[in-house]
């Protein structure tokens, strides 16, 4: 129900959506595959614990995702409007920076998923407690992200994620 609500809200107030209906700003169609891609790889994903690696329930909607993916990097060539700007990754610094944000953002999801995972299982933690015991990670990370803009500002971009990278592996 919120969500619909916001839908209906932002489809009123929000001048770029009111142009999508006509082919301008928003991109639903390609919202539309992201959406779906995502939504198909994380249900093969998530169903490889129960039903194994080569299940073919399992390859499915993988593959159903990958193609959808693939689909809108299909669509969005040469669209003004697409979702994801796909002439970005044409820029090698853009594109390299992008691989690592998206290595670093599963190292991170992964270490949080460990920490739940060792909270609940191992340590006896309930749901709360294991909550309540994680919630410093995300403190530290919206300290050091402010910290890390400015310190950017006057070392470079290079020094901030080479050190921050390093760091994290240690």
């Amino acid at each position: 129900p919120f969500g619909a609500l916001i839908v209906w809200f932002a489809w009123r107030r929000l001048p770029m959506l009111g142009g999508a209906a006509r082919g301008e700003g928003l991109d639903l169609v390609g919202i539309g595959l992201i959406v779906a891609g995502i939504s198909s790889l994380t249900f093969g994903i998530v169903q490889i614990e129960s039903l194994g690696l080569v299940a073919p329930a399992v390859w499915a909607p993988v593959a159903t995702g990958t193609i959808f993916l693939i689909g809108y990097g299909l669509w969005a060539r040469g669209r003004s409007n697409a979702a994801i700007d796909m002439a970005l990754f044409e820029d090698r610094t853009y594109a390299l920076v992008t691989l690592a944000t998206f290595v670093f953002g599963i190292g991170f999801a992964m270490m949080f998923l460990t920490s739940f995972l060792f909270l609940l299982g191992i340590w006896g933690f309930g749901q709360g407690l294991t909550g309540l015991a994680v919630t410093p990670g995300p403190l530290v990370v919206i300290l050091v992200a402010v910290t890390s803009g400015r310190l950017v500002t006057r070392v470079g971009h290079r020094a901030v994620i080479v050190t921050g990278g390093l760091v994290f592996a240690i």
